[in-house]
């Protein structure tokens, strides 16, 4: 499994745009795993592939949180959607810092 321990994350909402805050990333082929802190509070949203460079992601802790993620082949970033409760979004991931 890959990790890219200083990736950048951009999130998107009707309401709130917050860019470049610091992620974690852990991927390979089969499962994905993203950390952050966010107003103090640390999350973290695993998931699983659904087929190449697509992932089903479930913040964990939190069972009404759902995402997804997509890349290409050998690309550094990921983009895709997220809802939370009641707000919804993208996001962008930038890969950087592979350990």
């Amino acid at each position: 499994m890959k990790s890219y321990s200083k990736s950048k994350m951009d999130s998107f909402s009707e309401h709130h745009i917050n860019l470049d805050a610091e992620c974690t990333v852990q991927i390979d082929a089969d499962h994905i795993k993203i950390k952050y802190k966010q107003d103090g509070e640390h999350y973290s949203y695993t998931g699983s592939s659904i087929g190449p460079g697509h992932y089903n992601l479930h913040c964990d802790g939190y069972p009404e949180c759902r995402a997804t993620l997509h890349c290409f082949e050998d690309s550094k970033v990921l983009e895709g959607s997220w809802r939370e409760e009641q707000s919804q979004g993208m996001w962008r991931i930038r890969l950087i810092g592979e350990n």
